[in-house]
């Protein structure tokens, strides 16, 4: 960089000593201006060579020694826990007792079940807060559409329960109705022989709630309705009263001492129910995102299986 400075320099300075010398004086320039001006070098401090530096190594030291490698202990593992929705209508299936036996098989897995309404179960399991549902309903098309797939575990079947020699054999859906609302009170208004009308029905609230969801759904039944506790209850008001008609399960508890009617002479049975012909049960489903995979397999699995006879009691199974 200083040599290539000071080359420019040399002309720019003579250039400007005669265009000076000949604006000040206005003759021709002094030919002693041409000649070659001195050339003064200015060194920079004196450059000391480096000292080189040697480092003391011990040629017979041992190399050091590498650091003990510590293996991460793996944290603990977590009890994985299976959150089960359960519908109001699916409690008296999935009661306290199976839930104590699935979660004795579950090995190294907590089931927690989460009481809810049907639709608060299914929508749990909507917003991926539940693992799957057990609820007593069926899914709604936007509710399949959103991914969800039932799987039928049975259905509560109700029917309709007279004296053996009672001459009802038939009565249709609004006859039904009219009977446990209390709109009609006597055989006779109902184009039937004459006699007073006994209605019966569940005393237990949650059973009483799906009876009447399903065989007058938007009412509930009248005050003068008798509630029983059982089937064989609703036999004990049919031999008290000739003229009774009750609400009794299709289940393992079988009862004689009365008959069963038709709805719209269609008998109440499993495979009436399931061709749609038949129309007072209420079906209870196991819901899950997708066909059933993991827990929810091995629960329908366990329901299917150990707890089949238990299920038998409660619901007629597929």
């Amino acid at each position: 960089m200083g040599k290539n400075s000071t080359g420019a320099w040399r002309p720019i300075v003579t250039a400007s000593v005669v265009l000076g010398a000949g604006c000040s004086i206005g003759d021709d320039p002094d030919p002693r201006l041409y000649a070659p001006l001195p050339m003064t070098v200015t060194r920079g401090p004196a450059w000391d060579p480096p000292v080189p530096v040697v480092a003391a190594v011990d040629p017979y030291a041992a190399p050091p020694s590498p650091a003990p490698l510590v293996e991460p202990r793996p944290a603990a593992p977590r009890p994985a826990t299976t959150r089960i929705a359960l519908g109001q209508h699916a409690v008296h299936v999935i009661d306290d007792g199976l839930q104590r036996g699935f979660d004795a098989t579950a090995s190294g897995h907590t089931a927690v079940f989460l009481p809810r309404t049907d639709r608060d179960a299914i929508d749990l399991l909507l917003l991926g807060e539940a693992d799957f549902a057990v609820v007593g309903t069926q899914l709604s098309p936007r509710e399949q559409q959103a991914g969800l797939q039932q799987s039928r575990l049975g259905v509560e079947l109700f029917a309709l329960a007279v004296a053996p020699d009672s001459p009802v054999r038939s009565l249709t859906r609004q006859q039904v109705r009219q009977v446990f609302t209390g709109a009609v009170t006597d055989w006779q208004q109902l184009g039937l022989p004459s006699g007073p009308i006994v209605a019966v029905a569940p005393a237990e609230q949650r059973k009483a709630e799906r009876a009447a969801r399903t065989l007058l759904p938007g009412d509930g039944f009248a005050e003068s309705v008798v509630r029983v506790a059982s089937n064989r209850h609703v036999a004990d008001q049919i031999l008290q009263h000739p003229t009774a008609i009750g609400i009794v399960t299709i289940d393992a508890d079988k009862v004689s001492g009365m008959q069963l009617i038709a709805i719209d002479w269609c008998p109440p049975t499993p495979e009436a129910y399931e061709h749609g012909t038949y129309p007072f049960g209420v079906p209870v489903h196991l819901v899950t995102a997708g066909p059933p995979a993991g827990e929810a397999r091995r629960f329908l699995d366990y329901l299917r299986g150990t707890a089949r006879e238990q299920l038998t009691a409660r619901l007629c199974l597929p």
